[in-house]
């Protein structure tokens, strides 16, 4: 997510920026990324370290930081409620797993069935799909449901 300026386009256009992250965040690829700016002989990528997201979000619109790493269905809402202050840049960095789940109880096999059956009917018959589609992030889902214990 950036402010409304055109200037991210690629990897390579990070090199140099500044870019917001809450101080319990990191970022593999953002490390990874400056490292390869560096290497090439252009400016690393420096964070700025922020205490709330909204922070973050102020501080992008305001031109204090480049922008702030987002996954996908996160970055297309803040987008949304910006006014048109923020876009979206997608595919600039390398994308990233967000392990999401539901937590039920281990010793209700039955509920997990019944979960697991109920989401992967919604992927199956497209619910999910229009859902990921109405908010900017049809790239985000998955296609088969699983369990870990």
């Amino acid at each position: 997510m950036s402010s409304s300026n055109n200037s991210i386009k690629t990897e390579s256009d990070v090199c140099g920026t500044t870019l917001g992250f809450l101080f319990a965040e990191k970022s593999a690829s953002v490390t990874q990324l400056s490292k390869q700016c560096v290497a090439e002989g252009k400016e690393p990528i420096t964070i700025k370290y922020f205490q709330k997201v909204p922070d973050i979000i102020l501080a992008v619109e305001s031109g204090q930081v480049t922008g702030r790493v987002v996954h996908e269905v996160n970055g297309a809402y803040f987008v949304s409620q910006s006014q048109g202050k923020l876009k979206l840049v997608r595919n600039v960095l390398p994308p990233q797993p967000l392990p999401m789940g539901v937590a039920i109880p281990a010793d209700q096999p039955g509920l997990q069935a019944a979960i697991k059956g109920a989401l992967q009917t919604i992927i199956d018959n497209g619910t999910y799909a229009a859902v990921l589609a109405k908010y900017g992030a049809t790239t985000a889902g998955v296609k088969t449901i699983t369990v870990k214990s």
